[in-house]
């Protein structure tokens, strides 16, 4: 039986390993896309290049696996921390077996708590166990918040309806669409009069200086991933590809209140990431102010994820989104899952990169 040691992989140093790696052990992942994601999601990190851990068989030289942790910096008030992302965990497939895998994910941990640094993931549900049993903790689920723009989306995107069933709901749609969608924009008008302050939102561009105004001017009570305009740039416009654009939503006097990172996928708004500089109380009125934008560039629905701050939760909310929770798990360590509950803001953004 082979024997396995991990040792610590020089990502800056080790671009054709890691592309190979990435393509061998990463199903739909090109190799002009690997190379991308070595340049922007890690010698290009604004944050850090983070570090590896490397797979080998014991007396080898060739890397058979890897595990990767992108440098993140969290904020509360003005204390920052350096924090690492788990990512990009590929082993090539004839050593994916539990031993090396558990090897692997302790030895990136340990690295990690020798830097004095917190750790975090999302693991999928089959790497969930291995990573709780090299000692991630659960920080909570995230949930799921959606707003329904248009009742022709319930017809069109039901996701267990096939053949006849769901041609039937796209006639009952389309048929309760003239009356159901005025009640819905009506409803939306109506919170957006209580509650918007006059919101409204416009298309924005990344790294732009009035990003870095409201991450100086941020909630020192929540701890924060930094979203400085550099950091937002870099967690999205390597994606851009994939249409990430930027909502910036201004106060009724025109200075910026907030934004949102939104994509447009067949016919839902997927919010990637949404900031304010006070999100406990002005998470609501950006939503509002978004949700007139995602409507008139063709969305019938909008989705975005969040756990933290459960007054942040209820202002998501508030904005017309309902909410369910998820089995998908937040696991860390260095951080607890009552300070998540308490002062946590986790969006999408905070996933590793694409």
């Amino acid at each position: 039986m082979d024997r396995y040691a991990a040792r610590h992989f020089p990502i800056a140093k080790e671009e054709q390993v890691f592309c190979a790696l990435l393509r061998r052990n990463i199903d739909g992942i090109s190799e002009q896309a690997a190379h991308r994601k070595w340049a922007s999601g890690y010698v290009g990190n604004a944050a850090g290049e983070g570090f590896g851990m490397g797979l080998q068989i014991e007396g080898g030289t060739a890397w058979v696996g890897a595990l990767c942790l992108q440098a993140r910096r969290w904020h509360k008030g003005q204390t920052a921390q350096t924090v690492f992302c788990l990512a990009d965990f590929n082993v090539d497939a004839e050593h994916r077996s539990l031993g090396p895998a558990l090897a692997l994910m302790k030895a990136a941990i340990a690295e990690a708590e020798t830097r004095e640094a917190a750790v975090y993931g999302f693991p999928n549900a089959a790497a969930r166990g291995l990573v709780k049993r090299a000692g991630l903790i659960p920080l909570g689920c995230m949930q799921c918040f959606g707003k329904l723009l248009s009742s022709r989306f319930l017809g069109r995107h039901h996701a267990d309806s096939h053949g006849a069933e769901q041609g039937f709901l796209r006639r009952c749609a389309a048929r309760l669409a003239p009356v159901v969608d005025p009640i819905l924009w009506l409803l939306d008008a109506l919170q957006t009069l209580l509650r918007g302050h006059g919101a409204r939102a416009y298309h924005a561009d990344f790294e732009q200086p009035w990003m870095d105004t409201l991450w100086a001017a941020r909630d020192e009570q929540l701890r924060l991933s930094e979203r400085s305009a550099a950091t937002v740039a870099w967690r999205y416009r390597s994606d851009l590809r994939e249409g990430w654009r930027v909502a910036r939503i201004d106060t009724g006097k025109g200075t910026p209140l907030g934004y949102v990172v939104w994509r447009l996928n067949t016919e839902l708004a997927e919010v990637g990431d949404l900031f304010c500089a006070q999100p406990r109380a002005g998470i609501t009125a950006i939503l509002l102010a978004f949700s007139p934008l995602a409507r008139r560039e063709g969305a019938m629905a909008i989705s975005l994820e969040f756990l933290g701050n459960a007054q942040v939760a209820a202002n998501i909310r508030r904005a017309g989104f309902f909410s369910r929770p998820t089995t998908d798990e937040v696991l860390g360590k260095g951080i607890s899952a009552a300070e998540v509950a308490v002062n946590g803001y986790f969006t999408g953004f905070d996933r590793d990169t694409h």
